[in-house]
């Protein structure tokens, strides 16, 4: 085994974090595999995913070694050490799970979970991991961490070995799974031949291209897809969600005592109304306006987020009501003394865009109302499934689109006649890799279809 060194200045350069290099006065040691032996080490700087250079002992200033703050190869006591054959093996599995899809033991705190490799990262060094929960691991993942962290563990050390029976039943839900998976792709993919491919025409150059952290320009209207959908014509309310679970004969876990949130009960509705055949609900929110801290121009603002969409939203009491998003905003409409936007509604709301802030509403106003719409797993995976850059909504009257921007992408607001409507190339191009793919896709899914049905016979 050796002992990786690198060239602190160029570690250092592969980031554009500032970090504040506060470290402990303690001496801290460094187990070196070559010599096999505890070695006094130096911090020099932080780098990204905890990971920290460090200068060994007779070593120049400009090598050194990386590691997680929290390695298992640290210490600041020689006199409760591992041997050096458990260090040894300790390095082995540890760099057996640098793969996406290892199992491991995960620590947080006073709790563990079994969980996943959802993929590996060489940026600063390798050896980094996004690591997620075993079940869903590209959901709610904990982060990013290096090999070396005691965050980490082998598999079963601190939970339970799984069954063969369980086993079985997990292969069964992911031959599922993949099976609806690409039914819904297939689907997305007819839809996209029926939508409209819409850009505005200051960005047509990147219509079908992005760059660095952002998406193409160029998006799919999906008004028209949405408009499909089946969503329950009035309010969920706690006592409607009751009456739905009594009717459908499921069970609820309903806390008398506890107060729940709107989003709380449209989604306890939405589930419980999937045996009606509807794919969402929505439910009225009602609540004072937040002070602001930090000496802004508007006083107070209403946070919109946390759900699929929004609409008919009133603000009262107000001179003034500016809806933001990203670095934009538009100016709510004044209607007998009621500040709101008169285009928005059930039929066509106001959508929230995915991995952002969300809305915010500043106001002078001291009270808002809003509709919140949930949306079923099955419709949201297809409404998010189109990989349009933006969430994107329309103020007719004002003759107006918003392009509410994910993750990193600029916010956009245009006007309907900007927008030119063209070609998706990247549909294009992947319908024409899929073609000229050799692999027999069909006997796949055929297989997939047998082995489900010898699982399900097993189980």
């Amino acid at each position: 085994m050796t002992t990786v060194r690198y060239n602190a200045s160029q570690v250092n350069s592969r980031h554009l974090v500032a970090f504040t290099n506060n470290f402990p006065d303690e001496q801290l040691y460094y187990f070196d595999f070559e010599s096999e032996k505890w070695i006094k080490c130096y911090p020099i700087n932080k780098l990204p995913y905890n990971l920290c250079s460090f200068r060994l002992e007779n070593d120049t200033n400009e090598n050194c070694v990386v590691t997680s703050l929290d390695s298992y190869r640290l210490t600041y006591d020689l006199t409760d050490v591992p041997y050096n054959e458990e260090m040894r093996e300790e390095s082995e599995w540890r760099d057996e799970i640098v793969n996406k899809g290892a199992e491991l033991d995960f620590i947080k705190g006073d709790k563990v979970y079994k969980a996943k490799v959802c993929w590996t990262k060489s940026d600063i060094i390798p050896g980094v991991m996004l690591i997620g929960p075993r079940t869903c691991p590209n959901l709610n993942s904990f982060g990013y961490y290096y090999k070396e962290s005691k965050n980490l563990a082998k598999s079963c050390t601190y939970t339970d070995v799984i069954s063969e029976e369980q086993l079985k039943k997990e292969q069964i839900n992911k031959i599922n799974y993949e099976i609806k998976r690409k039914e819904q792709m297939e689907e997305i993919k007819n839809i996209k031949r029926t939508l409209d491919y819409f850009c505005p025409k200051q960005y047509l150059n990147y219509a079908n291209k992005g760059g660095g952290l952002c998406g193409k320009v160029g998006f799919y209207n999906l008004l028209p897809f949405y408009q499909t959908l089946k969503i329950y014509p009035e309010p969920i309310t706690l006592e409607l969600v009751k009456k739905l679970a009594i009717k459908n004969g499921t069970t609820l876990n309903i806390d008398e005592n506890k107060k729940y949130t709107s989003e709380q009960i449209v989604l306890l509705g939405t589930l419980s109304l999937l045996k009606d055949g509807y794919d969402g609900g929505y439910g009225e929110v009602t609540k004072e306006t937040e002070e602001i801290n930090g000496g802004r121009t508007f006083k107070k603002c209403v946070y919109l987020n946390g759900c699929e969409a929004f609409f008919d939203i009133k603000i009262y009491n107000a001179t003034y009501a500016h809806l933001s998003f990203g670095d934009k905003s538009i100016e709510l409409e004044e209607q007998e003394g009621i500040f709101t936007l008169t285009d928005i509604n059930l039929a066509n709301p106001l959508f929230c865009s995915v991995g952002a802030s969300g809305f915010r509403i500043f106001t002078d106003g001291d009270k808002a109302s809003y509709k919140c719409l949930i949306l079923d797993s099955d419709p949201r995976r297809i409404l998010y499934g189109f990989d349009n850059s933006y969430a994107v909504s329309y103020l007719h009257s004002k003759n107006t689109v918003l392009l509410v921007g994910n993750m990193w992408q600029p916010s956009i607001i245009c006007t309907t006649d900007e927008l030119v409507k063209l070609k998706d190339e990247t549909l294009e191009t992947k319908e024409e890799k899929e073609t000229a793919d050799t692999t027999d896709t069909t006997d796949t899914t055929d297989t997939i279809y047998k082995n489900n049905s010898v699982y399900l016979k097993s189980v």
